[in-house]
């Protein structure tokens, strides 16, 4: 096979005389107005598909006219200037439309006849070839290709196939194949060089068949192998077109019509798209070939405004969505593999259901619906959902949903704390056991009467499991035939209240108003309650509030001003601003935190309120009802909590300050020792007895892993604090770096250090190199038999780097995935493996400094994979 080059590209329509523009190496191409590829897939988009089909190629012979994409013909000649007078052209044409041309020669028509009749008929055809534009194959080679043999079919698909393939990555339109030598047999019926395979692809092809080989009956049976056929009859080239082709044909182009109605009209928005790649082959644009009205509608973007141009054009700022639409896309475009999901176009700003599926390598369709308003009512049941689901909980009541069986469905948090359980292991269990300690439910239990009538029901009990007299009430759960399906069981603790019935014996109109209160406390979610009446200024206090406060019924005056004087001073203004600019601004509810002084003790308090307006049918505010919260406790946990870590900082300040130092002022000393103990080891080796020697080395090895330790130390103790200041960092220059820091290591294990395209982050550089150099120095130390091996990978996931350091060594018990980063903490011997115990506590120190986590994947045996994690930001 003789190649010519190696790439050409360049948009056809050249005029005879005119030079090509010929581009560099995988620059991006604008399509033709109206081209489009043919496409095969599911039905009934597969058939919408096959109406583009028809873009028409310039076939280069005037009396076939344009060809659609998928078509082959054949010509019938005589001599050596028939092929010629139809090959040529034909290649030409293609060669202009920007299109990866083969000329499979034959004996009839060698390559130098190709090229020299090439040169005389297409300007400037010396840059194509230098490009490698176009491809010159010998008929030996298509000959071995096409035998009959056990793999003859499958392997003219995959050279065809192949053949695409490299028009597509290479940029070009598609593959424009000449045939000057193919096989038949004597009754006509030819190996048709692929001829099936062309019909599936953006390729064009034409057949040469010589005309002394066919009688009449033998010539027809080529023809119906192909679109069309070429022969000349008197010294002129005319058409012929089997009937079988004809009948499809008129068949094809109703089809068609009826097609393209169903695509204008079809609901789901629709785009045809061609991918572009950059230098390196990698998806960075598409262009719009096709789009229909739905499109226009559901996006706002018009087909003539959109098709023919780049998706960057279009839509600018699309290639930094998130959503990252051009690499999704691409990867459809390049593998075939379909994809469906959903995602938010931050340029179109609204949500898509869409399903993308490539009909040719480098094309891809897409079906889409816009789901802006169903995403919109999902987001508002998520957020419902979880304001009842943390409304459930803070609820002091203990509350439990039952089914019909007495079984537990759901607690909120009180229930579960008093149950002495977790929310998740209170589902299933029976409430009469773990309630009542019963094993069945009890003859006064609520929840019964409620099943067997559908009723609410509200009982008043003592039981010492959930903290003595309680009060409880059980609603029917209704299914959608309006059956009772169990029941919310609601427990409140009356302890309190049913003291102070016993001793206060309220009135028959107190007991109601109180009840009234106790409902309306209980919609509120509060500890204490208090309710003042604005019309007459009366302030009502629950017992709670007067605990809290530190004051006696008798002892408060129950009016706005008289709990004023009981709030601190230096509070007292922000308190009465909060409650009487909700009353002047008109809001419904406010929430404050602030001091109290117990009178009687001069104790100071601090309390939380949450206060909730009530208006009249005019809409007033005429009463006020609230909780008080007494959270002193909770605020001298917080300041203790604060001191503590404040403590915590400074002991870590001092004792990195008290690590470098010891580290740095010991080096000194020591490095003397080793000086002197070195100098004695070369002045006196083998002049004392062997025990001497042996001891002299146990020196020198101890002083030089007392320095690696001191040094290992100081670097752990600098990793902190004393670092470089973050800039954008290119990972793979700081792997480079640490790679050149063990290259005497490196070389002497033969370890081989492999990795994959490594992002830029804000990061120290130097700290970065370190990390590399530590994990890799620890995968060659802890080699398994072998040279060892290390790759370097990272990932985007969810707004962060995940950088990934595997190697082929011994592996790690997970039991020990934590110790390792704790500073001396080690798993093996110092005698097995050398070391310190540090390197991995400073990574851990260097990725927490930037912001990050590192942890090990790994199993004895089987190779360790160190994470840690990168901001992008």
């Amino acid at each position: 096979m003789h190649l010519f080059a190696q790439e050409v590209r360049g948009r056809g329509d050249h005029g005879r005389g005119q030079e090509p523009r010929v581009r560099p190496r995988h620059e991006p191409r604008r399509m033709a107005d109206g081209q489009h590829a043919s496409i095969g897939l599911i039905r009934p988009i597969r058939l919408i598909m096959k109406t583009f089909h028809s873009d028409k190629r310039k076939s280069g012979i005037p009396i076939i006219g344009d060809l659609p994409w998928g078509s082959h013909f054949c010509q019938f000649y005589q001599t050596k200037k028939d092929l010629l007078d139809v090959f040529v052209p034909y290649v030409k044409a293609g060669l202009e439309n920007n299109e990866f041309c083969v000329w499979v020669t034959s004996r009839a028509l060698g390559a130098e006849d190709v090229k020299r009749a090439l040169k005389k008929a297409v300007p400037h055809f010396e840059k194509y070839a230098k490009n490698g534009q176009i491809q010159l194959v010998p008929s030996s080679r298509c000959h071995a290709v096409k035998g009959r043999d056990a793999r003859g079919k499958g392997q003219e698909s995959k050279v065809i196939g192949s053949l695409v393939d490299k028009a597509v990555s290479g940029g070009f339109e598609g593959l424009r194949l000449a045939c000057g030598s193919c096989l038949t047999k004597k009754d006509g019926k030819a190996f048709t060089c692929g001829s099936e395979v062309i019909s599936k692809h953006n390729a064009l092809a034409v057949f040469a068949y010589p005309r002394d080989r066919f009688d009449a009956i033998g010539l027809m049976e080529v023809v119906k192998n192909h679109r069309l056929a070429l022969l000349k009859n008197a010294g002129k080239w005319e058409v012929l077109e089997s009937s079988e082709a004809r009948t499809v044909k008129d068949a094809l182009k109703r089809s068609e019509e009826k097609l393209h109605s169903l695509f204008r009209y079809m609901s789901e928005g629709f785009a045809y798209h061609r991918i572009v790649l950059d230098a390196k082959g990698k998806p960075c644009d598409y262009i719009f070939l096709e789009v229909n009205e739905a499109f226009e509608r559901l996006t706002g973007l018009k087909g003539k405004d959109v098709i023919g141009k780049k998706v960057t054009e279009a839509l600018p700022g699309i290639e930094k969505d998130p959503a990252d639409w051009i690499g999704r896309y691409g990867k459809v475009a390049l593998t075939g593999k379909p994809a469906q999901f959903e995602s938010w176009s931050g340029p179109l700003k609204q949500w898509f259901s869409i399903s993308a599926f490539s009909p040719h390598k480098g094309y891809f369709a897409v079906t889409f619906s816009d789901i802006t308003e169903r995403k919109q009512y999902e987001d508002e049941l998520i957020r419902a959902r979880k304001e009842w689901e943390r409304t459930f909980d803070s609820v002091p009541d203990m509350i439990a949903l039952l089914d019909n069986k007495h079984r537990i469905m759901r607690v909120n948090r009180a229930m579960a704390d008093k149950l002495g359980l977790k929310a998740e292991e209170c589902i299933g269990l029976p409430c009469y056991k773990y309630v009542h300690g019963l094993s069945a439910p009890p003859d006064f239990c609520p929840h019964t009467y409620t099943l067997k009538d559908g009723c609410q029901h509200m009982f008043q009990l003592n039981e010492e499991r959930l903290g003595g007299d309680m009060l409880v009430s059980t609603t029917p759960i209704l299914n959608e035939q309006g059956v009772t399906t169990g029941s919310v069981h609601v427990a409140r603790n009356i302890s309190e209240l049913k003291k102070a019935e016993k001793s206060l014996r309220y009135t028959l109109d107190e007991l109601r108003q109180s009840e009234q209160r106790l409902n309306r406390s209980q919609e509120i979610a509060h500890l204490g309650s208090w309710e003042l009446d604005l019309v007459n200024n009366h302030l009502y206090w629950s017992d709670e509030v007067y605990r809290i406060f530190g004051l006696r019924p008798q002892e408060f005056g129950a009016s706005y001003e008289a709990f004023l004087e009981v709030v601190h001073p230096d509070d007292r203004a922000a308190v009465d601003e909060a409650y009487s600019g909700s009353l002047r601004e008109g809001r419904d509810s406010y929430e404050i935190e602030h001091r109290i002084v117990r009178k009687a003790t001069g104790e100071v308090r601090t309390v939380h309120e949450k206060c909730e307006h009530s208006r009249d049918g005019h809409g007033r505010i005429i009463r006020s009802a609230g909780m008080v919260h007494d959270i002193t406790e909770r605020k001298q946990l917080e300041k203790e909590r604060e001191r503590l870590i404040s403590e915590l900082e400074r002991s870590n300040t001092e004792l990195e300050q008290f690590a470098y130092i010891a580290s740095h002022d010991l080096q000194e000393p020591l490095r003397m020792v080793s000086n002197y103990v070195q100098l004695i080891s070369k002045r006196y080796k083998d002049r004392l007895d062997r025990d001497a020697d042996e001891f002299i080395d146990y020196v020198v090895k101890g002083t030089a892993h007392m320095q690696t330790l001191l040094n290992d130390l100081l670097t752990y103790s600098r990793a902190g604090s004393a670092a470089g200041s973050f800039a954008l960092t290119d990972l793979s220059s700081a792997l480079s770096r640490a790679t050149v820091n063990l290259k005497p290591l490196i070389d002497e294990s033969r370890a081989e250090i492999r990795h994959e395209d490594l992002p830029a982050v804000y990061a120290d550089e130097v700290q970065m190199a370190q990390i590399f150099q530590n994990l890799i120095s620890n995968a060659i130390k802890f080699r398994s038999n072998g040279p060892p091996r290390v790759n370097i990978s990272a990932d985007l996931v969810n707004n962060e780097w995940i950088v990934r350091v595997s190697d082929s060594g011994i592996g790690i018990d997970p039991k020990y995935s934590e110790r390792i980063f704790h500073i001396f903490k080690r798993i093996h011997s110092r005698e097995k493996y050398e070391g310190t115990g540090i390197g991995l506590a400073i990574c851990k120190k260097i990725v927490e400094r930037h912001g990050g986590r590192i942890w090990v994947e790994s199993e004895p045996g089987k190779g360790s994979t160190f994470c840690f994690t990168l901001r992008v930001k």
